[in-house]
């Protein structure tokens, strides 16, 4: 376990089902998957694999050439996240950089209550399959 409140446990896929994983190193540290905060440095990687995240043709008929433009430049920190937006880079047990979740508060209009939503999730090409998504996905829930 960590006392880190940045590095939470997030589950693994596993035959077996789901079990949680520590941040820290375990005896099985192949199929371990740690989320943390992004940085700066870990800008680049986001910047390699946010072509990921535009469309051919989106439901709502946005302009794939504007939502490259706009998430190219939220990766590179060239424009402003939401206030109170949070990001956060999944790593693989060797440090590894493997995908980005992105979670922006907001209070709900019926209930008044705080909730976030996911305006980022993205997994690198060669991450895919590895439960990266859903160690992600988990880390949201938290």
């Amino acid at each position: 376990m960590t006392d880190d409140p940045a590095i939470r446990q997030v589950p693994s896929l596993e035959d077996d089902g789901v079990s949680l994983r520590s941040a820290q190193p375990s005896a099985d540290a192949s199929t371990r998957i740690t989320v943390r905060p992004l940085t700066p440095a870990d800008r680049p990687f986001y910047a390699s694999i946010v072509d990921r995240l535009t469309p051919l043709e989106t439901a709502a008929q946005r302009d794939p050439a504007v939502m490259a433009e706009f998430n190219r430049r939220i990766a590179a920190a060239e424009a402003p996240e939401p206030a109170g937006a949070e990001a956060f880079l999944a790593v693989g047990p060797m440090g590894e950089p493997l995908g980005v979740l992105s979670l922006n508060p907001m209070r709900d209009y019926f209930t008044g209550l705080d909730r976030a939503y996911i305006s980022v999730l993205v997994v690198a090409e060669e991450a895919e399959g590895r439960g990266v998504g859903t160690a992600l996905l988990h880390h949201a829930e938290a």
